[in-house]
């Protein structure tokens, strides 16, 4: 199973970035996990498991998203 989060940067230090990375690496096991950012600042402020893939919103998953909502 494939699993996306999309979110704005994993690069801050607050809640959301803490809870993102957390349910992201508990799934890690059991999913191929890869992480949307909005808008990439960075290494994650977090621990992230590298089996996680990164990857930076464009064009492809805009449609992506437009299809699935």
């Amino acid at each position: 199973m494939r699993v996306g989060f999309v979110i704005h940067t994993i690069g801050l230090m607050g809640g959301t970035e803490r809870t993102c990375c957390a349910v992201m690496n508990g799934l890690a096991d059991y999913a191929d996990i890869t992480l949307i950012e909005v808008l990439s600042e960075g290494p994650p402020a977090y621990f992230l498991d590298e089996r996680i893939e990164r990857d930076i919103l464009s064009a492809k998953h805009v449609s992506l998203l437009m299809v699935c909502s």
